[in-house]
C-alpha cells in the first residue's frame, strides 16, 4: 500500500501552473476548510431561520441566551427586504431601550427598540425634525425696564432625541411681565413615526459681555401647545444650553453605515460621506460631511481610521470627532467591485476588486490575493461585482450568486 502524506494542507494556487504547485497545494479545491492545515471539508449548512416574509432576503440576529455557536438556535431575527441592509446597535452606553439602527439602499434610515422588534411592531424613522413655524410671542403686563428675548422650541422623541429648533421669534416687551407664546404641534404623521412626546422651550440671556445664548425654559408634553414664561434670567442662565441646532436628522437616501470608536457610525450617498453626532444616532449635521472623487460603494473601519472604498480611488479618514475627520486618498487605484464584499478585520479593510480580494489599511492598499491568484485567473474563478463575503475566524471568505 501507497502512503500519502500531506502536510499543511493550503488549497489551491491559481496563479502557479499545475505541474510547479508546492506538494501541500492543490490544482482544485473546493469546499475545504484550511485553518487547521488538515485537508478538511466545510460543515454542511445548517437551516438557522425560515423568513417570516419569503420575499425578503436579509435576516439581524439577536440572541435571546448568548452570542456564540453553541446557543445559535435560540435566536430570533429582524428581517428586512434588501440584502445590502446594514444595522448597528446603539452605542450609548448602557442603553436601557436596546436601540438597533438600520440602513439600506432602498429604505429610509430608522431604527426601533429589541423590546418592539421582538413584539413585531414597526420601525420609527430615524431623526427628529425641526418645527417649521417660529413660536407665537406677545408680552402682557410687567415694568420697565424692558429687555429683548428671542425664543425657539423644539421636538424630542420618547427616547430622548432632540432635534433641530424651529426658527426664532425675537420680541422686545417688560422684564417682569407675562411674556405668552403659543407653540404648533408636530404633523400626526411626524408624531406617530418618530415617536416625538416632548417639546423644549428655550430663550435667550444675555451675558455681561453682551453674547446671547439659548438656554432650556421648560420641558412639557408635546401636546401642550401653549406657555406663559416669567421666570428669571438669572435662573434661566443656569439652565441646560441648546446643543441641537445643527442637529438635522439622516437624508432619506443614505444607503448603508458603519460604527466606528467613540460614538460615531459613518453612512454615505452617492460621492458624500456622513457622520453622526457622537452617541446620538438620530443626529447627522451638514457640517460633517465630505465628499471624494468617486462613486461610494462602501465603507470599512480599522481601528480609528475610516476606509471609503469607490469606483475608483480608495480614501482613508482618520479622527476621533466627527468635526475634525482628515481624509487622504489612497494613491493605488483598486476599485470596489461589490459592496458586500467589504469586510473590515483588525488588518485592515478586505473586498473585491477587479484585480483580486484587496486589503486596505492605514493609507494603503495591497492585492492580498495576487500571489494565489493572477488578475486573469480571478477573473475566470469569479464574478467580482457578484461576491458576497464574511468572517469565520481569522479567514474571508467570498461567494457569489447571481441572485442578488
Amino acid at each position: 500500500m501507497v502512503a500519502l502524506k500531506v502536510s499543511a494542507f493550503g488549497g489551491m494556487i491559481p496563479a502557479q501552473d499545475n505541474r510547479l504547485l508546492p506538494e501541500n497545494n492543490a490544482a482544485l479545491s473546493e469546499n475545504t476548510y484550511l485553518d487547521s492545515g488538515a485537508l478538511q471539508g466545510l460543515r454542511i449548512p445548517r437551516d438557522l431561520h425560515t423568513m417570516v416574509n419569503p420575499g425578503y432576503k436579509y435576516a439581524f440576529r439577536l440572541p435571546q441566551i448568548s452570542p456564540d455557536k453553541n446557543h445559535i438556535m435560540a435566536s430570533d431575527w429582524w428581517e428586512f427586504a434588501d440584502p445590502d441592509t446594514n444595522v448597528l446597535r446603539s452605542q450609548v452606553a448602557n442603553d436601557s431601550f436596546e436601540r438597533y439602527y438600520f440602513m439600506s439602499p432602498t429604505q429610509a434610515p430608522g431604527y426601533n427598540t429589541k423590546a418592539r422588534i421582538l413584539a413585531s411592531n414597526p420601525s420609527f424613522v430615524l431623526g427628529i425634525p425641526a418645527p417649521s413655524t417660529a413660536p407665537g410671542l406677545v408680552v402682557i403686563g410687567g415694568a420697565a425696564p424692558t429687555e429683548a428675548r428671542s425664543y425657539v422650541y423644539t421636538w424630542v422623541s420618547a427616547y430622548g432625541e432632540e432635534g433641530p429648533p424651529s426658527p426664532p421669534i425675537l420680541v422686545t416687551g417688560n422684564i417682569s411681565g407675562s411674556w405668552n407664546l403659543t407653540l404648533t404641534a408636530p404633523t400626526l404623521a411626524d408624531t406617530t413615526n418618530r415617536n416625538l412626546t416632548r417639546t423644549r422651550i428655550y430663550r435667550t440671556v444675555t451675558n455681561a459681555t453682551g453674547g446671547a445664548s439659548y438656554f432650556l425654559v421648560v420641558d412639557q408634553a408635546i401636546g401642550t401647545l401653549a406657555y406663559n414664561d416669567t421666570l428669571a434670567s438669572t435662573f434661566v442662565a443656569t439652565q441646560a444650553l441648546l446643543q441641537s441646532q445643527l442637529w438635522t436628522g439622516p437624508p432619506s437616501d443614505l444607503k448603508g453605515f458603519v460604527s466606528m470608536p467613540n460614538g460615531m457610525m459613518a453612512a454615505w450617498r452617492s460621492n458624500e460621506v456622513w457622520f453622526c453626532e457622537p452617541f446620538r444616532p438620530h443626529a447627522w449635521p451638514t457640517s460633517y460631511t465630505t465628499s471624494v472623487d468617486g462613486t461610494i460603494v462602501g465603507l470599512g473601519v480599522v481601528g480609528q481610521t475610516l476606509v471609503v472604498l469607490t469606483d475608483g480611488y480608495p480614501y482613508s479618514a482618520t479622527g476621533v470627532n466627527p468635526a475634525n475627520m482628515a481624509f487622504s486618498k489612497i494613491a493605488t487605484f483598486e476599485p470596489c467591485m461589490s459592496r458586500a464584499s467589504i469586510v473590515s478585520t483588525a488588518n485592515g479593510v478586505f473586498y473585491a476588486s477587479p484585480n483580486g480580494i484587496c486589503l486596505a489599511a492605514y493609507g494603503m492598499v495591497q492585492n492580498a490575493s495576487l500571489p494565489l491568484a493572477t488578475k486573469d485567473r480571478w477573473l475566470e474563478l469569479v464574478k467580482p461585482e457578484g461576491l458576497r463575503a464574511a468572517r469565520l475566524g481569522p479567514a474571508y471568505y467570498a461567494f457569489g450568486s447571481t441572485l442578488f
